[in-house]
C-alpha cells in the first residue's frame, strides 16, 4: 500500500488484522499491529477485540497478557462485550483464575456482567471446588435474576 503512496489509518489497519484473525493468521495479525504502532497509528478497541478473541479460541493465555498489557499502554478500554470475551472464554477453557480477575475488574469499573456470564461462571467455579473464589465472585455480582 505504502508503495503506491497510500497510507494505512487505523480503519484500514483494523480491517486486515481483523481479516488476519479470521484466518488464524495470529503472527500477521500481531505484526500490523506493531506496525500500526511504529507508524504512529493509534490502535483502539476495534483493533484489538478479533486479537482478543482469536486469543480466547486459540487459548493463546500468553499472547492475550501481552495484548491487555498493550491495551492499558495504548490508553484503551474495554467494553463491557469485551469483558463478556475477556470471561467466558478463559472460563470455557479452564483459565478460572483468569476469568475471576477479568469479572472483577468488570464490576470494579461499574459494568454489570450479563446474567449467563456471571451464571456460567459461579457454576464452573462449583464444579472446579474452587469455593474461596465463588464466594469472592459471588459477593461481588450483581444481584443475578433468575
Amino acid at each position: 500500500m505504502e508503495n503506491h503512496g497510500v497510507s494505512r489509518d487505523v480503519l484500514t489497519c483494523d480491517t486486515m488484522i481483523s481479516s488476519a484473525c479470521a484466518h488464524s493468521q495470529e503472527e500477521n495479525a500481531l505484526k500490523l499491529l506493531q506496525k500500526m504502532e511504529k507508524d504512529s497509528c493509534k490502535p483502539d478497541l476495534k483493533t484489538y477485540a478479533p486479537l482478543l478473541k482469536m486469543c480466547c479460541r486459540k487459548k493463546r493465555m500468553k499472547v492475550l497478557n501481552f495484548l491487555s498489557s498493550d491495551m492499558f499502554k495504548n490508553d484503551v478500554s474495554i467494553d463491557q462485550r469485551t469483558y463478556a470475551l475477556l470471561i467466558n472464554e478463559p472460563c470455557k477453557s479452564g483459565k478460572l483464575k483468569r476469568a475471576c480477575l477479568f469479572f472483577e475488574e468488570t464490576v470494579l469499573k461499574g459494568m454489570i456482567p450479563m446474567d449467563s456470564t456471571c451464571k456460567m461462571l459461579a457454576e464452573e467455579l462449583e464444579r472446579k471446588n474452587m469455593a474461596i473464589e465463588k464466594e469472592r465472585i459471588e459477593k461481588s455480582m450483581p444481584q443475578v435474576k433468575e
